[in-house]
Formats: C-alpha cells, structure tokens, sequence
C-alpha cells in the first residue's frame, strides 16, 4: 500500500513530437466488457464517456440522444446502471465541472449545442437548465454537420494559469471570466481542432470563444482530463485510432496555435472489425496510483455492440502527480480510527502539543486545515461526501475512505 504526501505542485513537460508509443495497457479483446453492465440491447451508437472520481460514477452518452449512468462499487464488484433515459439531441460527448454537484454538460454534434443539465440523486428527475448556440456568435464555430464537434471536457483555471495557457485570439495568458472557474474545450471532427470557450453558467448563450487550436492529428472525437496531473488526452479516429497526451502549453507558429504533444500512443482496436472509437474517460492518475484505469466505447450496432464499453485496467497514465507517493508504513494506518469512516474521524495524539491535521480530496485539494490540542480527539466529517480522502496529521499521511 502507498501513501501521499500532500504538496502540491505541477509538472508540465516541454517536449516536443514523439513517435507513437505502444498501448500502456491490455488489447482491446481481452480488455474487461462492461458493456453488460447497461441493458443487453440499444446500446448502439455510445459517443462519449465521463467518470467522476468522487461518486465512482461512469457517465456515458449516445448519438440517439440517450445518457446512461453506471455506479460502481469497487469493494462489493456489484456494479449497476442508476438510469437509463433519452435526452434527445446527437449526444456526442459529456462532461462535469464540479464532481460533487448534481450536473453535467453535454455537446449535441448536430446540433452544435452545449447544454447544460442537472438531477437529483438517483436520476429520477433531469432538467435542462442552460444551452449555448455555438452557431449565434459572429466568428464562432461553423456548421459542420455530422463532422463537427465530437467531445467536450472542462478544465479548472490553476491547471490552465499553471500551464501558462494563452488565448488563440489575443496571444495573452487567459483565464476563465464568466464566473465558470475554468474553460470548456470542444474536440472538433473537422481538422481534429479544439475550440476552447469561456462560459456564463447562469445565463443562455453566454459565452466567448478563447480560441481554435490545433491537435497532432486531422480529427479529434474524445476528450479527457487528469486533474491529478494536469494532463489532457486527446482521442483521434482517423486512418487509426490515436490518443494524444497534451501538457496545455500552447506552442504558436504564425498564426496557428497547437497544443504541445507529450506523446501519443496507438490504440488498441477491436480485431472483429467495428474500430470506430469515440470516447475516453481516465481514473485520475493520483487517486490510486496502483490501480490506474482507462475507458473507451465505440461507436457500433449489431452483433459488435456487445462489446461497446471496455475498462482498461491497470493503464500507464502519464504525469506527475499532484501529491507525492511515498511507501505508507504501519504507524501512519494506525493515525486515524475508524477507517473506513462514517462521519467522525478520530486520531492517535503522540505528543501533548497542538497537532495540524489536513483533509484532502482525491485531486489533491485541501479541505480541511485544522489545529488541534490534546483535548481534541475527533472531528465531524459527516459533511464530506463518499470517496477517497487523505488525511495528513503532523506531517504523516494515510488514506481514508468515507462511507
């Protein structure tokens, strides 16, 4: 078992082009299918892919316009769809800016639309709350039909400013201005380019192009981000199929701007044919650095749909992470009691002096920063939502799940 020092700090590499590298993971054939996990037939035409690290949910969309939901549960291995409902649209890619609110945002290809969608705990209920015309704004995308955008993924402003990421328009650093915290990114089946825009959340058709920048290949249709690493991986379904690894530092030649490429790997296809992949979703590297995952799905119907969803595990992500690994020893295990926790965290004191004791999430941000005395030998953390935290006290950390 490891354990994670909580710094943090980012590593971007400067590098330039790289051959294509091998697939850090098994083949596409005897990958895990968790295409059963979804209703035997209908699952036709799956686009996109998203997974939220802190429900352990795998969000999935289809270009008939359906969203289905998979809670996994790690510890039990029973895993389950939580919905199954047609939102209409050409569903083409899903996303979520913050993992513990109850909303996602969808890219409609058709129809070149962003839309914005919340529900309630067990998907009963999914409202439209905003939508953002893609075609309204002057200079904006351009109607491109079934070749335009294919995925779409939010990234926070610190990976962006921490890149040094400049606007395509104006050359300059940009950050989010619209009240969003970070950009959307939109992967482009036309010239594989990603259009990035600045996003009101609170008010129709609110939003500013950032600008268009190039990727390694001619067509881009997945889109995901390790916010663990600060990484973006880039899928391409062209004469094969590619992921590209992306730092966010913009390289600009003329008046073209391109995405840096760390490396790309080949992907593995399927060998009965059907190699239309078109999304990808990542475990971030740093939750558990040991049991790594990588999803794709492919766009297919018919016999070859039975094998539409596979989860690659473990994958070789790239990065380094935002919290440094280092061997967890016997002592650390024993700081904290009970664990896994329900809601009221108590620790072993050694010493008669005031103690820091810092929480923090599976992306490495801190929630909790607190002195302690020796008179304090528990806290409430009922307000903490499921998942995987890390608990740092005096300097010596440990992983702690929250039920």
């Amino acid at each position: 078992m490891r354990n994670l020092t909580c710094l943090i700090f980012f590593v971007f590499s400067t590098s330039t082009a790289f051959a294509q590298s091998a697939w850090p993971a098994s083949n596409w054939d005897v990958a895990t299918n968790l295409t059963n996990l979804m209703s035997s037939s209908g699952v036709e035409g799956l686009s996109g892919v998203h997974y939220n690290p802190t429900k352990n949910q795998l969000y999935l969309v289809q270009d008939v316009g359906r969203l289905r939901v998979i809670q996994f549960n790690n510890q039990s291995g029973n895993h389950l769809q939580l919905t199954d409902r047609n939102l209409g649209g050409d569903l083409e890619g899903i996303t979520q800016v913050n993992d513990n609110d109850n909303e996602f945002w969808v890219i409609q290809e058709n129809e070149h639309l962003i839309a914005r969608y919340q529900y309630n705990a067990n998907f009963s209920t999914v409202t439209l709350l905003r939508s953002y015309d893609l075609l309204s704004m002057e200079g904006g995308m351009f109607l491109s039909g079934n070749g335009g955008p294919e995925d779409i993924c939010f990234i926070p402003d610190e990976f962006l400013q921490a890149a040094g990421f400049v606007s395509a328009v104006t050359g300059l650093a940009y950050s989010s201005q619209k009240g969003m915290g970070g950009l959307m990114f939109i992967a482009h089946q036309n010239q594989g380019k990603i259009w990035v825009y600045d996003i009101n959340p609170d008010v129709n058709n609110d939003l500013f192009l950032v600008g268009v920048y190039n990727t390694n290949r001619q067509e881009s249709c997945g889109l995901s981000f390790d916010r663990s690493t600060g990484l973006l991986y880039i899928l391409h379904n062209i004469d094969n199929n590619y992921l590209e690894v992306s730092d966010l530092k913009v390289n600009q030649t003329g008046q073209n701007f391109k995405f840096n490429l760390v490396q790309e790997f080949n992907v593995s296809v399927p060998t009965n044919g059907g190699k239309n992949i078109e999304g990808v979703a990542l475990r971030p590297k740093c939750d558990d650095p040991e049991s790594t995952a990588l999803w794709l799905v492919r766009d297919v119907s018919g016999s070859q749909s039975v094998n539409a969803l596979k989860e690659f595990r473990p994958f070789g992500l790239l990065g380094s992470c935002a919290l440094t690994v280092e061997e967890e020893t016997r002592d650390n295990r024993a700081l904290i009691y009970p664990n896994p926790n329900v809601g009221l965290l108590c620790f072993n004191q050694t010493e008669s002096v005031r103690n820091r004791l810092e929480v923090f999430d599976s992306q490495g941000r801190l929630l909790l920063d607190e002195q302690l005395n020796e008179q304090i030998n528990c806290l409430n953390i009922d307000h903490l939502i499921s998942g995987v935290y890390w608990v740092k006290l005096n300097g010596k950390s440990v992983k702690m799940i929250k039920l």
